[in-house]
């Protein structure tokens, strides 16, 4: 990253209403599945499908390293390694907004996921919370981050804006809820849940960083038009 000025919104002004209802219908969807998955400890048939379609797929040893390190991605000690790492570039580059946003973005979705747990009582493999998946939610996190800040980098409209957000954290999403799904760490519903938590927190912390340091340090144009 190249130093470009602090003043860059992380939440894109022409993609902020559709990402704004993407954020509300994920937030609604989270805390719907939460109710209807209250005290299960079984999986629904479409999560019973997803686990007996990849289960084989991390049979071969590579496979199997693979959706290790992937998981490993969202335990405590990597997943602070990471958002120290990303924070680090986006100071290098002079982003303060998207270096608060990189911490508090995911620390945020890391804390609503640890607290809805035990509150949606989902079990998996006997006593295990399940829902939502705290690793999947993660990820999402880290990729809806930089998603924003593509998109504002590169100053997109409404659609192609929204469009560069999801891509990332939905990438990041799959490839966890593969690792997670196919080792029966959690049922596929569950790493659905995780992304929208995540969706909704990152997007909502982001409308609040713009706010507060936009008050704090009036915005200038990071990129100045020739």
């Amino acid at each position: 990253m190249t130093r470009t000025g602090d003043a860059l919104p992380v939440v894109p002004r022409a993609a902020r209403v559709p990402l704004f209802v993407l954020a509300v219908a994920a937030a609604v969807t989270a805390v719907v599945l939460g109710i209807l998955f209250h005290g299960h400890t079984l999986g629904t048939p479409l999560d019973e499908s997803a686990y007996s379609a990849l289960k084989g797929s991390i049979e071969p040893p590579v496979a199997y390293a693979v959706a290790w390190v992937i998981g490993s991605v969202g335990d405590p000690g990597p997943a602070a390694v990471l958002v120290l790492l990303v924070a680090f570039l986006f100071r290098r580059a002079g982003q303060t907004r998207f270096l608060v946003l990189v911490v508090a973005g995911p620390v945020g979705t890391g804390v609503l996921t640890t607290v809805a747990k035990p509150i949606a009582g989902r079990f998996i493999n006997g006593d295990n919370l399940s829902y939502p998946s705290g690793h999947t939610a993660f990820v999402t996190s880290i990729g809806v981050v930089l998603g924003l800040f593509l998109a504002a980098r590169w100053q997109l409209g409404r659609f192609a804006g929204t469009a560069v957000v999801l891509a990332p954290a939905l990438l990041f999403a799959v490839a966890m809820a593969w690792s997670q799904v196919s080792d029966r760490v959690h049922y596929l519903s569950d790493t659905f849940g995780g992304f929208c938590v995540a969706l909704a927190v990152v997007t909502a912390t982001g409308a609040i960083v713009d706010t507060v340091l936009e008050r704090v340090k009036p915005g200038r144009r990071p990129f100045p038009r020739p």
